[in-house]
């Protein structure tokens, strides 16, 4: 409701109480200080326009008003309209600030066009601006291919030192990467309750180049050997595929569905290319009445009107055992003395916090989703903890 307030424009009660309940997004018209349109080619790992020229743009972050805790522990009481209004604003500046490389005081302040619905995506909304930067076209492209070498440089020296610590050889490729980051868990441990599970950011701290990455992960998936499940909002497993239909066999034995439904959706899931985001109307073509009961006993989710994800029913366990121990992990570094501590200093620290996984499999989730860097030292790998801006 509130973005459609913000573009004076006039709405149906209808049109604002549907609002209320979907994902907004922002993108912007990025301008050159000589007036060239600046797009991104997408991943072809993307869910949705695969491989096809873009905007820059994303979403508000909900964690830069309430911090990083969980939705369910957020004080809502935060969520004022000035507030929303300020991240809303600030969010896209952000975007293109990470997307294009694009330093924050080249840009000039965002001005809103208006509210784009994507009829494709559920009726998804997204408040689009249009943002002048103060850069020429020449100076823009060299800067960012500029940004670009330097931050692969440096990911390779981190790479460097992290696999010359341990000992372990170097993974080169998104398929080595998977077997290397299950490998870590003894995956047992959770009685078959859910298969093994890779974050995309476990990989980016094991492989420099983000965009090789999601091109390798888009043919597996092509060649139907992974899939993508929801664990949580914004956060996605990468499963093998036979591991997971294994996985889902076992449940579904263990559960009160039918085996009708079950069968079902096993045949949906193999015969099927399994996008990461799955419409509403290939569900129904497909699995028919059966889609409120698989979502119901947590074999599907859905977080925006007419889109689905995979699940499993045993996720919250996953995301549980695994929150708790990134908590006690991140609190030991930021409680060490200038909020950095030795790698072997970390992995000596296991708890029962962390037996589950192991310090290995969540240190690779802080460094890939850039929470913490590693610095080289004459006495290894430090980590050290990066401060929320």
């Amino acid at each position: 409701m509130l973005l459609i307030l913000l573009c004076g424009m006039a709405a149906s009660l209808d049109l604002l109480q549907s609002l209320k309940i979907r994902m907004a997004g922002v993108g912007s018209l990025l301008l050159t200080s000589d007036d060239q349109i600046v797009l991104l080619k997408r991943s072809m790992s993307c869910a949705e326009a695969p491989g096809l020229y873009d905007i820059p743009g994303g979403h508000p972050e909900p964690q830069e008003i309430m911090g990083k805790v969980s939705i369910r522990n957020a004080d809502y009481s935060l969520f004022t309209e000035d507030v929303i209004r300020e991240e809303v604003f600030s969010s896209i500046l952000r975007e293109i600030h990470d997307e294009v490389n694009l330093p924050a005081v080249s840009l000039d302040q965002p001005l809103l066009l208006g509210v784009a619905i994507n009829t494709l995506s559920g009726g998804r909304p997204s408040s689009e601006f249009i943002i002048r930067c103060g850069m020429l076209k020449r100076k823009l492209k060299a800067n960012i291919e500029q940004a670009l070498v330097a931050k692969r440089k440096s990911e390779e020296e981190k790479l460097d030192i992290l696999f010359s610590f341990s000992g372990t050889v170097r993974p080169t490729s998104v398929a080595e990467c998977l077997h290397y980051i299950r490998g870590l868990v003894d995956w047992r441990k959770f009685l078959d309750r859910f298969p093994p599970v890779v974050l995309k950011s476990q990989i980016y701290a094991l492989f420099t180049d983000h965009t090789l990455i999601d091109s390798q992960v888009n043919q597996l998936r092509f060649q139907g050997k992974i899939i993508f499940i929801k664990l949580d909002l914004g956060t996605y497993g990468i499963v093998d595929k036979e591991q997971y239909l294994q996985t889902v066999r076992k449940q579904i034995d263990d559960d009160e569905l039918s085996k009708c439904v079950g069968d079902d959706f096993i045949d949906f899931c193999i015969k099927d290319e399994l996008n990461v985001e799955i419409t509403s109307k290939q569900l129904h073509s497909c699995l028919g009445a059966h889609v409120t009961e698989l979502v119901r006993a947590g074999y599907l989710t859905s977080e925006v009107t007419g889109v689905y994800y995979l699940s499993i029913p045993h996720a919250s366990l996953f995301l549980r055992a695994f929150n708790d121990g990134l908590a006690f992990i991140r609190s030991l570094i930021r409680k060490a003395k200038f909020k950095e501590i030795l790698l072997s200093g970390l992995l000596e620290k296991e708890s029962r916090k962390t037996d589950k996984f192991g310090m290995t499999y969540y240190c690779l989730a802080l460094i890939g989703s850039e929470e913490v860097k590693t610095v080289a030292t004459t006495s290894g790998p430090l980590l050290r903890y990066i401060a929320e801006s």
